[in-house]
């Protein structure tokens, strides 16, 4: 998996489904934790709080190997 960085501190917040109602996200692998999308949003969300410009690629290359280890995976089970 992925090393543990700013990208996966985060809270996470329901959002309510139309009717009132709060659906869960289910991903579709028990393996599969995070979606790409929310890889990379979590990711520029850290690079733009970082204190430096250093520190903020840091974040992004992060989140570019973990793209990366994901669609490894991907493509291994297929």
């Amino acid at each position: 998996m992925c090393p543990a960085t700013l990208i996966g501190v985060r809270i996470r917040v329901p959002k309510p489904a139309y009717g009132g109602r709060t659906m869960r996200h289910i991903p579709a692998r028990p393996e599969q934790t995070e979606s790409p999308l929310e890889i990379i949003c979590a990711a520029l969300r850290a690079a733009a709080l970082a204190p430096s410009d250093r520190d903020a690629l840091d974040v992004l290359g992060a989140a570019l190997v973990c793209l990366a280890d994901l669609s490894r995976a991907e493509v291994a089970s297929v």
